[in-house]
Order: C-alpha cells, then sequence, then structure tokens
C-alpha cells in the first residue's frame, strides 16, 4: 500500500502543487492579485482534501477501519467547504479558479487513471 501511496504523491500531486504555484506566481507577476490568491488558496485546500481522500482510501484498504473513513469524508466536506464559503461572501476571491484549484487534484487524478488504464487496453 505504501508504494501506492508514494505513486500517487509523485504522480499526482507534485505535478498539480506545482502547475498551480507556477501559475499563481505567473498571476502575481502579471498583476492579477485576485486570481492568484485565488488559485493558491484553492490549491491549499485543495491538496488537504486530497492528502484526507488518499488517507481514507489507505485505512480503509489496510486496515479495515469504515468509521475512519466517514469521519476522513466529513473532515474533507469542511476542508472543502472553508473555501468555497469564503470565495462565496469575499468578492475579492474568484469562485471560478477557487473551484480549479481545489478539484485539480481530482481532476488529474482521474485523468491519469483513465490514460493508466486506456494504455493497458491496447488493442
Amino acid at each position: 500500500m505504501a508504494s501506492n501511496l508514494n505513486l500517487i504523491r509523485q504522480r499526482v500531486v507534485r505535478p498539480v502543487f506545482l502547475v498551480i504555484l507556477g501559475t499563481s506566481l505567473l498571476g502575481l507577476a502579471l498583476g492579477h492579485g485576485v486570481w492568484a490568491g485565488s488559485l493558491a488558496a484553492g490549491g491549499c485546500f485543495g491538496a488537504l482534501g486530497f492528502w484526507l481522500f488518499v488517507r481514507a482510501q489507505d485505512q480503509v484498504m489496510s486496515e479495515r477501519h469504515y468509521g475512519r473513513f466517514f469521519a476522513y469524508f466529513l473532515a474533507r466536506l469542511a476542508i472543502y467547504a472553508i473555501p468555497i464559503g469564503y470565495a462565496a461572501a469575499k468578492p475579492w476571491l474568484s469562485m471560478a479558479l477557487m473551484l480549479v484549484g481545489l478539484f485539480s487534484y481530482n481532476g488529474y487524478l482521474i485523468a491519469v487513471l483513465i490514460i493508466k488504464a486506456r494504455r493497458g487496453l491496447r488493442l
């Protein structure tokens, strides 16, 4: 199981984090502080939510603790609700970019898994 966690860390978390960091710095350099801040905040909370998702899967697969899975699920919902609620309440954050940052890790994981499955289905 540890090798799968390392694979997820190397193939998903690191590339997405670097892209979000680079895009945020580019936004700051171009003078789009709202965009950069929204994307960076969404990326940070998205990384935390994705980490909770991976830990929940690890708990279920290795230790069969289904109650902990529910606790991780609720914590993940709370982590996603914080920046969404803050972006909805404050006009100086972009909701769209906040959501892109939040769900970029999940979207990238889905893309990696689809590509990996397509490679295995060579006809």
